[in-house]
């Protein structure tokens, strides 16, 4: 004589699930969800009233929540419902378990997404920029003893403009530096030419020349006596050369705050 079918666990005992819409696959009909959660001692609902403990959704229709009144209900029930996805039935179903809800909550599954896009769009504009300038998800910028931080901006009498900076390595031991600029011919200029002299990081001494020699070559004037250099238009510092035919001095511009200085 056949043994009769094993009885189901009742997992599901006192909760009341529903669904945000109709969920992918055609072994998930309303019958058949009413019949599975049934011999777990739950109720399936095909109304979201206030006996609702459960809501599955698809992160489709979580993004949309504004356009599924379902959804609307849930999350504005101050955590009454809960909103998991169609694995939370599923594994808890196959493993005979009523699973937490925790890992597979919409909120924490979108927010995890949207956590990637965002990983991902830094990577992607840091390959972009390092292939120009420096990856900013390695390097910050380097800032001296007294905070003063090495990005500064030189400008001329044509609105082009200079921003310079000296980077540093977000990993220590040791850190490594990187000078790099970015030229814009124009106030508003969308597509910067960048200028990186050294193919590779490397350490402090070597990049900060480089920083002190692009300073001085473009504004006439050592780092060290910048504040004493303010002038604009084609004036020609005292102390060095003249300009070369059709340039036009570059002109320090400090921060808003001098306190460093």
């Amino acid at each position: 004589m056949p043994r009769p079918p094993k009885a189901e666990k009742p997992i599901f005992r006192s909760l009341v699930i529903a669904t945000a819409a109709t969920l992918p696959g055609e072994q998930y009909t309303d019958p058949n969800l009413a019949r599975w959660i049934a011999l777990r001692a739950g109720r399936y609902s095909l109304d979201m009233d206030a006996s609702v403990t459960h809501l599955v959704c698809g992160p489709s229709e979580f993004k949309t929540n504004s356009t599924n009144a379902r959804v609307r209900a849930a999350l504005g029930s101050k955590g009454r419902v809960k909103v998991v996805t169609k694995d939370w039935l599923e594994d808890s179903m196959m493993q005979g378990r009523r699973l937490k809800e925790k890992g597979f909550e919409l909120g924490e599954v979108v927010r995890r997404e949207r956590e990637v896009e965002r990983r991902r769009v830094r990577v992607e504009r840091g390959v972009e920029e390092g292939m120009r300038g420096v990856d900013p998800n390695l390097f910050g910028v380097y800032c001296d003893s007294t905070f003063f931080r090495y990005e500064v901006t030189i400008v001329n009498s044509e609105a082009a403009r200079y921003e310079m900076t000296l980077y540093q390595s977000k990993t220590p031991n040791p850190h490594l530096y990187w000078f790099a600029a970015k030229y814009y011919q124009r106030k508003g200029d969308p597509s910067p030419k960048y200028y990186r002299p050294s193919p590779t990081s490397g350490l402090f001494w070597r990049e900060f020349v480089h920083f002190e020699t692009f300073f001085l070559k473009k504004t006439g004037v050592p780092w060290e006596k910048r504040l004493l250099g303010l002038w604009k238009e084609d004036e020609k510092p005292e102390d060095e050369g003249g300009l070369e035919p059709g340039r036009k001095w570059f002109w320090y511009e400090p921060p808003v705050s001098f306190a460093h200085f």
